[in-house]
């Protein structure tokens, strides 16, 4: 427990990359692994994470991000995309894994599938949208603990033109759509942020107990 307090201090939203520094095969695969196990609302995961090595493509998206340069800087960069609709066929298919990992008939867990559809079909597309935005935030906080538990910097960042960045990364024709831009590496030693304390609310203000 003191570790994970310890490494949720040592966090912030780092501001300059090492650009020499790249994370290793076992980082990456570590961090992938903790998205992959995020909590997600039914399980369904409406999104995909697309992570960007090349240069080029990063240079592009600091771009369509207004020039934030940490995007350029950092080893990888970590884009969460979510679904534009709501996609039935991924209920299907949870449902098959569903049954496959527990050892039962598809049949059996066709009243969970009607649910599932049920609630989904009911939602706005503002609301839907809403939705998966969320389920991309959980997934991405995922990321950040993961990341500050190995030492690794990290900045979440919604601030960019989402049609640029979907457009670089021919999202449109997947059917996503970019929603949280997540830089990943070691900060700078120069970046002036890492020594500032952290400013959060209180204890005393942000919990009550009734």
């Amino acid at each position: 427990m003191t570790d994970l307090l310890t490494a949720l201090e040592w966090r912030y939203a780092t501001k300059s990359f090492n650009s020499s520094v790249r994370l290793t095969d076992l980082q990456l695969d570590v961090l992938k692994k903790a998205v992959q196990l995020s909590v997600s609302s039914f399980g369904l995961q409406p999104y995909k994470v697309f992570i960007i090595d090349s240069q080029e493509v990063k240079s592009a998206i600091m771009e369509a991000a207004y020039g934030q340069k940490q995007i350029g800087e950092a080893s990888h960069v970590f884009v969460f995309a979510h679904q534009r609709q709501y996609q039935s066929k991924e209920v299907e298919d949870l449902i098959v894994k569903l049954a496959e990992n527990q050892g039962r008939k598809v049949e059996e867990l066709q009243p969970y599938q009607q649910s599932i559809d049920s609630w989904m079909g009911a939602m706005s597309d503002e609301k839907l949208e809403t939705w998966m935005s969320s389920q991309v935030h959980i997934a991405m906080n995922n990321l950040l603990l993961a990341a500050a538990t190995l030492g690794i910097d990290s900045c979440p960042m919604g601030g960019f033109d989402i049609e640029k960045v979907d457009d670089i990364l021919g999202l449109k024709s997947e059917g996503l759509k970019s929603c949280l831009i997540v830089p990943v590496g070691v900060r700078n030693d120069k970046d002036i942020y890492a020594n500032y304390p952290k400013t959060r609310k209180s204890i005393s203000e942000l919990f009550e107990v009734r």
